[in-house]
């Protein structure tokens, strides 16, 4: 509209100086977005007041209404201000004056034969750095007294251990809180088919997924707000809502567990969802709000690209979930098995023959084999989605290298479940988490 044209980007440099709404005193116009630009000399703070009564919020206040605001000084040289207005009806909008004080190291001034000074006293004020910027997952600690941010007060920043550490910025100006990943609160893995009952804290990224079809399935916690699973498991779900997230449970008939909202669901664009031909079997669920970090919901690591996280024959890893069981019903607790990496070659050649419905299974080196010659160790129906983690020797932390795919059998002897290899796709995990947080 001609009135929003009119009041955007405007800028003053003049030391003092008066802005409006639209039109003022007439009422402003709807659907309007206005932005106003104070810079003036550095070594100057602006001070804003409002000299008669407005009728709007301003990120300081709410301010306005029946009564004036109080006097607001910035502690700085450069202030934007950007009104938005909607249709709820006529108002007077507003005028802010805005004056300046300057800011100097020292004052000299000369004693005139008068008996004046040759130019106003300058005053002290005491240099406050306001209030600090708010930190996620954290506290902030006034050392030096209740909320005082004056010269000389210190303050300590701390994250909620010990589920989330310190990370500084790269101008060490603001520090933030990083998850801590692939931390297990229990006693290590001993040595679901053929598998154990997993204790509480055991594998806390491990998720619980149930489809809009009541089909089950697995997942893994990336960061706070993010689940890793396979494509095959959500391909079908049509509303992200209607998808249940489980965390930080065991039996899936118990009540104690957090409950999460999927906000979007990423399928890997090169998967294509014939039942068939597994390649790409990926997909990334957004949460709609962090998960808050307990005992019994911790993230898992994803890999890097060091030669120790490119899975070679007969490492030791380990899979989770509630899928089919030798009794052939699915799980009511949570299981877990550990497995052995199996050769590519041998992999790809344990499958060679087999087909399903007449098409061949191709495995692929997006993929990757795990089990054990003599079968009754496996992932099963129910599994999919779900991790298959590694204990780094190096770090002592757990790192998510499968992903729960297919298998033409369960624990059949010389056939093998596949797994998606998931240093495949870090760049495209990294990407849509980076692009969509």
């Amino acid at each position: 509209s001609l009135n929003c044209a009119q009041c955007q980007n405007q800028v003053f440099t003049q030391r003092t100086g008066e802005i409006a709404s639209p039109d003022y005193p007439a009422p402003y116009p709807p659907f309007s977005t206005c932005s106003y630009n104070i810079q003036v000399e550095d070594g100057f703070l602006i001070t804003l007041e409002f000299p008669v009564s407005c009728h709007v919020r301003f990120q300081f206040g709410p301010f306005c209404g029946k009564t004036l605001p109080a006097k607001i000084e910035t502690q700085t040289n450069v202030v934007n201000i950007t009104f938005i207005t909607d249709m709820s009806g006529a108002h007077t909008g507003w005028k802010v004056k805005y004056t300046n004080e300057n800011v100097v190291m020292s004052f000299v001034a000369e004693c005139q034969k008068n008996a004046s000074w040759n130019k106003p006293m300058a005053k002290c004020i005491i240099v406050d750095c306001g209030q600090p910027e708010d930190i996620d997952s954290g506290a902030i600690m006034y050392l030096t007294g209740p909320e005082k941010t004056t010269y000389g007060a210190a303050i300590q920043y701390q994250c909620a251990a010990p589920f989330y550490t310190m990370r500084r910025s790269r101008n060490f100006s603001f520090q933030n809180t990083v998850k801590v990943c692939g931390m297990q609160r229990t006693g290590a893995v001993e040595r679901i088919y053929g598998g154990r009952r997993a204790n509480p804290g055991q594998f806390p990224w491990q998720v619980m997924l149930i489809t809009e079809h009541g089909e089950l399935g697995g997942g893994s916690l990336l960061y706070d707000s993010w689940v890793l699973t396979a494509a095959h498991v959500v391909a079908e779900q049509r509303n992200p809502s209607t998808l249940k997230i489980k965390l930080g449970i065991l039996n899936k008939y118990s009540v104690h567990y957090e409950e999460v909202q999927a906000e979007r669901i990423f399928i890997h664009e090169g998967y294509r969802n014939d039942l068939v031909n597994f390649d790409n079997d990926i997909a990334l669920i957004k949460l709609e709000h962090k998960v808050p970090m307990s005992t019994t919901i911790s993230p898992i690591c994803l890999p890097g690209k060091e030669e120790r996280f490119q899975m070679k024959a007969d490492d030791i890893v380990t899979v989770s979930g509630w899928g089919r069981t030798e009794t052939r019903s699915s799980s009511v607790v949570l299981l877990y098995t550990e497995l052995m990496i199996i050769n590519q070659k041998e992999c790809t050649d344990a499958y060679a023959n087999k087909s399903h419905n007449g098409n061949p299974l191709v495995v692929t080196e997006n993929m990757l084999c795990a089990g054990v010659e003599e079968g009754g160790r496996d992932a099963c129906h129910g599994d999919s989605g779900g991790p298959l983690v590694l204990l780094d020797v190096q770090t002592r932390k757990w790192f998510v290298i499968g992903v729960v795919s297919w298998a033409l059998d369960c624990a059949v002897a010389g056939q093998y479940g596949v797994y998606t290899r998931v240093t495949s796709y870090i760049p495209w995990i990294e990407s849509i988490i980076t692009n969509n947080s």
